[in-house]
């Protein structure tokens, strides 16, 4: 008889579990989805997010977003990892920025 209690215990726990945990985990996949894959931007997007950051005119969350989303595009990306780093209470930090803005603008610039 124990067995049949201890049977059921485990099927409605188990039914429980799945019940609580996969609609959980099905959110979770769907709200991080969007951060999987890195954005495409265009350098001109690059360059203004700097701007924007140094101007101090940027929307509330568009730098946290800037520098917390990987970008496809390598050379944009490598700006945006040496852009995440700097510290901008560093006296030397302005310059820096500036630095990697200018390096945006390079790249906005059409070759020929």
């Amino acid at each position: 008889m124990s067995r049949v209690i201890v049977n059921t215990l485990k099927l409605i726990f188990g039914t429980a579990v799945t019940i609580v945990f996969v609609p959980l985990f099905v959110i979770w996949v769907l709200l991080g989805r969007p951060f999987d894959r890195p954005v495409k931007l265009t350098p001109e997007e690059v360059r203004s997010a700097i701007a924007n950051f140094i101007s101090n005119t940027g929307g509330e969350w568009n730098w946290d977003d800037f520098i917390s989303v990987p970008i496809a595009d390598s050379a944009l990306d490598s700006i945006r990892n040496r852009v995440a780093v700097i510290d901008p209470r560093r006296p030397d930090a302005l310059a820096a920025l500036n630095d990697l803005l200018a390096e945006a603008e390079a790249l906005c610039q059409p070759e020929g």
